[in-house]
């Protein structure tokens, strides 16, 4: 509980759970033991959010160790943040509001769990999509069924539910909901230039994806859609058939679906889009099973303001390690609500500073980061906080606009150059 009083603070935020993985072919190497190849750190949870955190508190020691930390630095760090659980259903809120004493004259958050858009231009992050994730049941028989004995004289579930799934997209890729699109925030002038200026190309994107083809013919067509736009995944289907045997038709189904969403949607108003459609081509097929559509999560869209002073710092602090100013990106992702709960709740502007490259495969086999990449991000934290840290001014300005475990540790040994 002993910490200096009367100081200003900086809130760097992390997280140390990881997404699933299995040791098989995909894998290199055992993906919970890390590895070392061609300059590149391997292993889950390397870049997603291990290896940003230990970044972080590797530029705090050493301003600390110098005496230069002229402002408190407070780590939050959290093991929930890959739970799949929305940001209200699990501890994170109440213990930050428990804690407010931990946070007085907080003058910005910083956020590194995320990545340049290709491997080679440093990023400041501004804004990120919102997402909900659901499930489609349909149920049936009180059994699973031989296919041979019962096949074309029962409704089969997984057939109601492949038709449910297919009327979500157009041929085009776009979302065929009615009203999905409502409330879509126009991009301004500046923003339209902002996006000009990433200049992705869509044949390495492509390439890199294993693909021929995307949906998207040009540079900003490519990242409106992945940034700025609503879209829509199914992500798998499970069956009551577990052993996947041929001539048997399963009793359940369920289908896993997630609809990101863009700034100034509503995400009840698409909740209730979701289950009008989803409902309304189920009872079109007249069939005599049961839906049930399950919204398993909603976390909300962030967006800052990339006109406040700590994106200028920011942006500061990485000309001066890189040597190049970044560029100004939005994230299709989303990031469970933290960014805009931290901002309304502590009254200070988030930032997210990506560390890591567009290759680092995060939640993927052979996830990775470069050590160059953690090594210059040390200095571009400790060159962020030694800039707040000269300054006097609390808060940097108030929240951006968004929709809806500090703990306490000695630090740690210098880092080894």
């Amino acid at each position: 509980e002993a910490m200096p009083g009367g100081r200003e603070c900086v809130v760097v935020y992390g997280h140390y759970d990881v997404a699933y993985a299995q040791h098989d072919a995909d894998w290199k190497s055992d993906p919970f033991e890390m590895t070392g190849r061609d300059g590149y750190l391997y292993g889950r949870g390397v870049s997603d959010d291990k290896g940003p955190i230990l970044t972080s508190l590797y530029a705090a020691n050493e301003l600390h160790l110098a005496g230069k930390l002229g402002v408190d630095v407070v780590f939050v760090i959290e093991g929930e943040e890959e739970s799949g659980r929305s940001l209200h259903d699990r501890s994170f809120p109440d213990i930050i509001r428990d804690n407010m004493h931990w946070f007085e004259g907080c003058k910005a958050v910083v956020i590194s769990n995320n990545y340049w858009v290709d491997n080679e231009r440093p990023c400041l992050t501004y804004g990120m999509r919102g997402v909900i994730d659901l499930e489609v049941w349909v149920s049936g028989p009180r059994k699973d069924l031989h296919a041979g004995v019962d096949g074309g004289i029962v409704h089969e579930p997984i057939a109601d539910l492949a038709e449910i799934l297919a009327s979500l997209q157009a041929k085009d890729g776009t979302i065929a909901v009615e009203g999905i699109y409502d409330g879509v925030r126009e991009l301004d002038d500046t923003e339209e230039e902002r996006l000009e200026a990433v200049g992705l190309s869509v044949e390495t994107y492509s390439k890199a994806l294993g693909l021929g083809k995307v949906r998207a013919e040009t540079p900003i067509d490519l990242v409106k859609s992945r940034w700025c736009l609503p879209s829509l995944s199914i992500g798998s289907i499970e069956t009551t058939n577990l052993s996947n045997q041929f001539r048997k038709i399963p009793k359940a189904v369920v289908g896993r679906a997630s609809l990101f969403f863009v700034p100034d949607q509503n995400s009840e108003i698409l909740k209730m889009a979701l289950q009008k459609h989803i409902q309304g081509v189920f009872d079109r097929r007249g069939s005599s099973n049961t839906l049930n559509v399950r919204f398993k999560q909603v976390s909300n869209y962030w967006i800052g303001d990339t006109n406040n002073h700590i994106f200028t710092v920011s942006a500061k602090a990485v000309e001066d390690v890189w040597g190049v100013k970044p560029l100004l990106v939005r994230e299709g992702g989303t990031y469970g609500g933290i960014s805009a709960f931290l901002e309304e709740t502590l009254g200070a502007p988030a930032l997210h500073l990506p560390l890591g490259q567009a290759s680092d495969n995060a939640h993927l086999p052979n996830e990775r980061i470069r050590v160059h990449n953690l090594l210059q991000g040390k200095k571009v934290l400790g060159r962020l906080i030694a800039i707040l840290g000269q300054e006097n001014t609390s808060p940097l300005r108030t929240p951006s606009r968004g929709a809806l475990d500090a703990q306490g540790a000695s630090p740690p040994a210098p880092m080894q150059l």
